[in-house]
Parts: C-alpha cells; sequence; structure tokens
C-alpha cells in the first residue's frame, strides 16, 4: 500500500495565503490597513497572501484577529484544500477515482466492452 504523500509548505503557503487575500478583499481592506491594525509588515502580509511563504501560527493570529475572524475559520478544511490543490501529488489520482476525470472514466467504459 503506497504511503499518502505529505503536502508541501509551498502548497500549504499558497492555500493559507490565498484565504487570508480572500477576506482581506471581502471585508474591502487594503493591506496598509491590516499591518496597522495587526502589526504584521506590510511586505510579510504581501508574501504570505501570494503564498511565497507561511508565515507564523503568531502572525496568523494577529492577522485574522485584525480581520474580525476566528483561527479556525482559516484552518478549516485546510487538509483537503491541500489535498486537492493542484500541485498536490496525489491531486490527480484522486480525481480520477473520485470520476471527475471523466475522459478517463468514459475511455475505461469503451474499453470495458457493452455489458451482458
Amino acid at each position: 500500500m503506497r504511503r499518502p504523500t505529505r503536502p508541501t509548505a509551498g502548497i500549504m503557503a499558497k492555500v493559507v495565503g490565498s484565504r487570508f487575500r480572500a477576506f482581506r478583499k471581502a471585508r474591502r481592506f487594503t493591506s496598509i490597513e491590516i499591518s496597522v491594525a495587526s502589526g504584521v509588515d506590510v511586505a510579510t502580509i504581501s508574501r504570505i497572501e501570494h503564498g511565497k511563504m507561511l508565515g507564523t501560527p503568531d502572525s496568523h493570529l494577529r492577522l485574522a484577529l485584525a480581520l474580525g475572524i476566528r483561527l479556525s475559520t482559516l484552518y478549516r478544511g485546510l487538509e483537503d484544500a491541500v489535498a486537492n490543490h493542484p500541485a498536490t501529488p496525489d491531486a490527480a489520482a484522486a480525481r480520477t477515482v473520485n470520476g471527475s476525470d471523466r475522459p478517463r472514466k468514459r475511455q475505461a467504459l469503451l474499453l470495458a466492452g457493452p455489458p451482458s
């Protein structure tokens, strides 16, 4: 049996960063406003939002509080989001197994022949 692939920090950084950015944009805050409210440097916020760095739990907490969200809201479903991220090595295989890769499913049905 094959061991599941561990998500890389890069994939997790992209998922967490995109969530921070989405929350910030939804609340119509600028990076500068969040920086002032959280005490996290603007450059750090930019790197986190663009997936260049993951940040620390402390910076995540400070940003979440400045955005008015709970840290658990940010992390909810993170494992699934990382596992299904296109850059995760097993994501393509998982999509095929789950049936969302329709051309392969159709091809397999054609190869199997007509039902008897």
